[in-house]
């Protein structure tokens, strides 16, 4: 097994390699070339940070670090199931940590499912500690709300200036304001009144919300605001927002404002260097 850059490795293969290794995980993900290629864009996944462990040419794990001025990011990790319980993980994530130290960051941060026992267990031995938790949220876009106000389209650099307004505690890497600023059509900045948004084309009936951020604060009342304009583009659509999300920025506006909270949360951990 030899733990390596992947730069090596075509876009595809990685792909491919990351999708294998995330199999049967709790939330398992389909990686394609695509849509690497807009997290390398919108979250600063470096490449030359980055490892996969391989046996020949087949990858059995991967870590994918995103850097940002002196803080790094475990952006995503996993591990092939013939190669789980085998201390894989431990070991490429332990050098990823050395790296990132010897490059002189001074910390590094990530996301883990809060229902993901073991995976927290390897992270708090490697002497990750818990920041806050990161929820999602779901609601209908019920066509009775169809007499709402009209969403304005906005460039997402706008919605990345009311995210960044509210500080770093009020947003996740996946949903900060330097992530918004980098996203790209299809994904399009919308707002109604002091909320702004990022959000993904309808999917299978489902409209995705990438970021969210709220002039002056959140509150139900302008959350409220903000679904029945997304009611009046997307009637009878779902409306989902993945566990990005603060607990304590957005849980009370949001949940004021009719949305449930989604069956998995994340814990932000961070690691000093």
């Amino acid at each position: 097994m030899q733990i390596q850059s992947p730069l090596s490795l075509s876009i595809e293969d990685l792909a491919a390699g990351m999708t294998s290794c995330f199999e049967g995980y709790i939330v398992p993900a389909h990686f394609t070339a695509p849509l690497l290629a807009s997290m390398f864009r919108a979250e600063s996944i470096d490449l030359a940070a980055s490892l996969v462990a391989m046996d020949g040419e087949k990858v059995m794990a991967a870590a994918l670090v995103a850097r940002r001025g002196k803080t790094a990011r475990v952006a995503a990790m996993g591990v092939a199931a013939v190669a789980r319980r085998h201390g894989l993980g431990r070991q490429i994530l332990t050098q990823a940590i050395e790296e990132s130290r010897s490059r002189g960051e001074t910390n590094m941060v990530l996301e883990v499912i809060e229902q993901n026992s073991a995976a927290i267990a390897l992270y708090e031995g490697l002497g990750f500690v818990k920041q806050h938790r990161l929820l999602g949220f779901k609601s209908t876009l019920s066509s009775e709300l169809l007499l709402g106000p009209e969403l304005e389209d906005v460039d997402p650099t706008l919605v990345a200036g009311v995210v960044g307004a509210r500080g770093p505690l009020a947003a996740s890497w996946s949903m900060s304001a330097i992530t918004v600023a980098n996203m790209a059509l299809p994904t399009r900045g919308v707002r109604h009144g002091d909320v702004f948004a990022v959000i993904g084309p309808p999917v299978d009936g489902t409209v995705g919300c990438r970021s969210m951020g709220f002039v002056d604060g959140p509150s139900p009342k302008k959350a409220k605001g903000m679904l029945e304009a997304l009611a009046a583009r997307f009637p009878d659509h779902q409306f989902r927002i993945p566990a990005f999300f603060p607990e304590h920025e957005f849980s009370e506006a949001l949940t004021g404002a009719g949305m449930e909270i989604d069956s998995i949360s994340q814990f932000q951990m961070e690691l000093p260097l």
